[in-house]
C-alpha cells in the first residue's frame, strides 16, 4: 500500500544553562480514502532515527479518535521509530489524530488524518417498471 508522507521535520536544540538536550521528532501522514474498515497502515518515520549512542527505550500502544498508534518499545543507534496505525472510524467522514511516545530525552509525534467513505454508491436496475395503476371507482357498482 503506498502511503504519502509528509511535512517531516526534525527540531533539535540545547537548552541553555542545562546539561541535557532535547529533541523531538514530528511526522505527519495522510492515508488513502478507504471504503473497508478496520484499515491498517504503516510507515518509516523517514526523518526521525536514533542518532546516539544508545538504544533509546519508550514508545508502545496509542489512541487517538478512531487511531491506534503504536510506536517501538525500543530503537536501536541508527534505527527508525516506525509508526504502525489502525483505522477503524464508525461513521464515513476525515479523521486526524495525534500521539506522542516519550523516548529518554525525546518524544516522537505522529499526526495522522485518514477518510473513511462507508457509502457505496450506485444505481440499480429494476427488472419491472410501474408505468401507471388503476383504481376502481368508488360507490355502488352498477351491473
Amino acid at each position: 500500500m503506498f502511503v504519502r508522507c509528509f511535512s517531516k521535520t526534525v527540531f533539535a536544540f540545547a537548552i541553555l544553562a542545562s546539561v541535557g538536550a532535547f529533541a523531538q521528532f514530528n511526522e505527519s501522514c495522510t492515508f488513502p480514502t478507504t471504503t473497508t474498515v478496520p484499515k491498517q497502515y504503516s510507515w518509516g518515520c523517514a526523518s526521525a532515527h536514533n542518532n546516539v549512542s544508545q538504544t533509546l527505550t519508550g514508545g508502545g500502544v496509542r489512541t487517538s479518535g478512531p487511531f491506534t498508534m503504536t510506536a517501538p518499545t525500543s530503537v536501536p543507534t541508527g534505527g527508525s521509530f516506525g509508526v504502525n496505525v489502525t483505522f477503524n472510524p464508525s461513521a464515513s467522514g476525515t479523521y486526524s489524530g495525534t500521539a506522542q511516545w516519550p523516548y529518554g530525552g525525546f518524544t516522537l509525534t505522529a499526526s495522522v488524518t485518514a477518510t473513511y467513505n462507508g457509502f457505496v454508491t450506485g444505481f440499480v436496475n429494476p427488472k419491472y417498471v410501474v408505468v401507471g395503476v388503476t383504481y376502481p371507482r368508488r360507490g355502488p357498482v352498477a351491473t
